[in-house]
Order: structure tokens, then C-alpha cells, then sequence
């Protein structure tokens, strides 16, 4: 009785486990190609790596309910480093990854040429991203 209660238990931990990453998941988009870039009005685009602290910091802060709020306005992509993506993103459009985590918020003109609104170094708060938004932005 003991067993099937704890393999039950087991499937039920996993289904879960399964769920919130799944959610998770589905904040940030993985960048694929520079095109993405173009096809929405504002872009937020983080450039992270593999056991980064921070990065996994910045990524909680903008997953609590900065993406909630602000997702239908603004595109959230991801890029981690030593990804095709992240060397086209610096050779072709000239852009550098100084520190970890990076942020680039974009703008698309009416020509879908993009425009640069403002660069992040390393880790920033809800408040300061909230500010950044509506202001700079003009986003509510």
C-alpha cells in the first residue's frame, strides 16, 4: 500500500515539476533569428549565461510581474552566450555583450528598421524597469 502510495506521490511531484517549468518557460522567448527582432513594436532582449546568479536573479525579477504586465506591449526575448544568435547579434549588428546579464530594449520604426531605446548592464530592479517603461517607453 506504502509503495503505490509513494510512486503516486513521485508522478504527482513530477507532473507538477513539469508544469512550473513549462510556465516559466513560456515568460521568455528564445531569440532564433535577428528577424524577430523587427516584427514587434518594443523589444526586451536579455543576453544571459549558464550559471549566472544574476542572470537567474534578473530573470526571477522580470518573471514576477514585469512580463506580466508589460508582455502584450513589449517582446521579451532571450539569448545566452555562445549561441549562434548571440554571435550574429554582435557581428552583424555590432552590438557587445559587456557583463552578464545584458539587456538591449528596442524599437521597430515604421520602415521595421530598429531603433536602440536603451541598454542594461547587469541586473536591475522592478522599480527601475517600471520607470524605464513608462517613461521612456511611454508604456502604462
Amino acid at each position: 500500500m506504502l509503495d503505490i502510495w509513494s510512486i503516486n506521490m513521485n508522478k504527482f511531484v513530477l507532473i507538477v515539476v513539469v508544469l512550473v517549468l513549462s510556465i516559466s518557460l513560456d515568460a521568455f522567448e528564445n531569440l532564433k533569428s535577428l528577424s524577430q527582432l523587427k516584427e514587434h513594436r518594443f523589444v526586451f532582449l536579455v543576453f544571459e549565461k549558464n550559471g549566472c546568479p544574476w542572470c537567474i536573479r534578473y530573470k526571477n525579477v522580470l518573471e514576477s510581474g514585469i512580463i506580466d504586465k508589460y508582455g502584450k506591449e513589449i517582446k521579451f526575448f532571450r539569448a545566452k552566450k555562445g549561441t549562434k544568435i548571440s554571435s550574429q547579434f554582435r557581428k552583424k549588428l555590432g552590438y557587445k555583450i559587456i557583463i552578464y546579464p545584458m539587456t538591449y530594449i528596442f524599437k521597430s520604426n515604421k520602415d521595421k528598421e530598429l531603433e536602440l531605446v536603451d541598454d542594461i548592464y547587469g541586473y536591475q530592479t522592478e522599480e527601475y524597469l517600471e520607470e524605464l517603461f513608462q517613461k521612456q517607453l511611454l508604456i502604462k
